[in-house]
């Protein structure tokens, strides 16, 4: 079931920025068809959401700073669901008595002008002050959110620093050159477009953490550094994992601090909002 919602969010998602089909009307209908339930289309909502930010993120560099889109809203799913389930079951409704209400259907109030309500400033006030904080606490919860996403990453990029180390380690046990495995390591970082000042770094603890160990380490080169670089190599495999895994964590860093911007300048101006109400 994960892949499967997976699969709707990202559709979902690419759908919105290619045609700009709007999120919210896509995942209610994707609902209607596949009878989700609404914790489903909470998630839905979620992974759409964070996918069409990861996308605008990535293919926009120069607008980083003022994303925005239409985010897809749960809350009007289900309200779109529920008004959609009514409307087929009203034909099904037989009226205990259909002359009820027949006297005011007949009554002379019909032929008077219709009076224009006007809506109370002070209710308007509150009403806006609603959607604001709605807004805001979508906008919380998405933050949360990538700041789950964001600690998930710098795990699995601890796991793949000790995946490095391990592989260094047995090697050097090996009698292999430390020297040839981080010219290799270099070379292949360099090949992917990956920082290379990165990798330096990454060996550089690897190596002072293996002599602090007692290990050998040897760093001249040998004609193992000098051969051609297999950039699928199983050996490079934790390696490209941690700079991916560096990217994304600044993807999410950027984003965090976007979001954490924008939903306190909507507290700011609920708060402003809710004095000038006084």
């Amino acid at each position: 079931m994960l892949e499967e919602i997976k699969k709707i969010a990202g559709q979902i998602s690419e759908n919105y920025i290619l045609k700009d089909i709007n999120m919210t009307s896509a995942i209610a209908e994707a609902a209607k068809r596949n009878k989700l339930n609404t914790e489903i289309i909470k998630r839905i909502c979620e992974l759409a959401n964070q996918n069409t930010y990861l996308s605008l993120f990535s293919s926009t560099p120069e607008n980083r700073g003022n994303i925005s889109f239409d985010l897809a809203d749960s809350e009007k799913v289900i309200n779109k669901l529920k008004e959609h389930n009514m409307g087929e079951n009203d034909y099904l409704t037989t009226p205990t008595d259909y002359r009820m209400g027949l006297a005011d259907v007949l009554s002379d109030d019909d032929d008077k002008p219709a009076v224009e309500v006007k809506e109370d400033p002070v209710i308007k006030k509150i009403r806006e002050l609603s959607e604001k904080v709605k807004i805001n606490e979508k906008l919380k919860a998405l933050l949360s959110t990538i700041k789950s996403l964001e600690s998930s990453e710098k795990s699995s990029i601890e796991n793949n620093i000790l995946k490095v180390s391990n592989d260094c380690k047995a090697l050097v046990f090996n009698g292999e050159s430390f020297g040839d495995m981080a010219k290799l390591a270099l070379r292949f970082t360099k090949e992917k477009g990956f920082n290379l000042e990165k990798t330096a770094k990454l060996y550089t603890v690897v190596q002072d953490y293996l002599k602090n160990k007692g290990f050998n380490v040897k760093e001249g080169l040998t004609k193992i550094s000098s051969m051609k670089t297999d950039i699928n190599a199983d050996i490079f495999k934790p390696l490209e994992e941690y700079h991916r895994g560096l990217m994304k964590i600044a993807g999410f860093a950027e984003m965090r601090r976007n979001l954490e911007t924008i939903t306190e300048n909507i507290t700011k101006t609920i708060l402003e909002k809710e004095e000038n109400a006084k």
